[in-house]
């Protein structure tokens, strides 16, 4: 679970992965390229994009100028995000553009710190921006190997992330089957995916976290009945539900049987 708390410890992290995966050829749980876009806004919204996957319209800078261009025509409200942070602690709802314009001239001079962050910890040299979808659901689908399982982030205020409600509910066959795509696409065994259902019905991917936080054990009883996992019938394409608490360490249980029930995996050694 490598530490996000600054962008330092996240490039270590990287750099040690890639080591011990590519050169010294250890199996990491999650996979190297899961934790790669890890925490990354920029490279889950490159990922989503070369992919071809439908998301909300995204767009960063790597220049003051060509950011504040598109600014001085951009539809109000627009979303600022960091690329690093938690919940919605890096999110700005830009309701007026002379806020937007501040943000990207922090960024661009003497650097944006989201909130929650260590101070010393800059984001500088870049901005990333977001369509503003109004009256969006929101829902967490989590796919830990053959598992499936499904949340309804709930709104509060403006957002929809970090509020620590927590509402099981019963996916549709579509928020399904877009889960499956994005995570056989990518190869991903253990993704969580952020999707927005747009009031027209349409499924916008907003994010992918690897690792997630998880669940405290309290008002939890909300939805009871969807607490479970789905699971595909083998041979067809029918989703079956299977009730219980597979959420729990955060999916650690669940992501432990995956690597156990991988074609060539062998159990661990046994202490002498």
């Amino acid at each position: 679970w490598p530490s996000v708390h600054t962008t330092l410890w996240k490039t270590l992290f990287d750099e040690r992965l890639k080591i011990l995966v590519e050169d010294l050829g250890k199996a990491v749980t999650p996979s190297l390229e899961e934790l790669w876009i890890y925490e990354s806004k920029r490279r889950v919204r490159d990922w989503l994009l070369v992919h071809r996957m439908p998301h909300p319209k995204t767009w960063v800078f790597f220049d003051e100028e060509e950011c504040m261009e598109m600014l001085s025509s951009a539809s109000l409200p627009i979303v600022f995000k960091a690329d690093r942070s938690a919940g919605s602690a890096g999110v700005v709802i830009c309701r007026e553009r002379r806020t937007a314009e501040s943000l990207v001239r922090r960024c661009f001079r003497r650097g944006f710190v989201p909130r929650r962050s260590d101070p010393r910890d800059r984001q500088w040299g870049v901005a990333l921006f977001q369509e503003y979808l109004p009256d969006v659901q929101e829902w967490r689908m989590v796919r830990i190997g053959d598992s499936y399982m499904c949340r309804y982030k709930e709104k509060k205020g403006d957002f929809h992330s970090g509020m620590g409600s927590v509402r099981w509910e019963k996916p549709s066959r579509e928020l399904l089957e877009l889960t499956r795509r994005v995570t056989d696409l990518g190869g991903f065994a253990g993704m969580s995916v952020d999707i927005f259902e747009t009031t027209d019905g349409k499924l916008l991917v907003n994010e992918l976290q690897t690792l997630f936080g998880a669940i405290l054990e309290k008002n939890l009883e909300r939805g009871i009945e969807h607490r479970g996992r789905w699971l595909l019938r083998p041979g067809g394409d029918d989703w079956i539900f299977e009730e219980g608490d597979f959420y729990r360490n955060a999916c650690a249980n669940l992501r432990i049987q995956a690597v156990l029930q991988k074609p060539g995996s062998s159990p661990p050694n046994e202490s002498p």
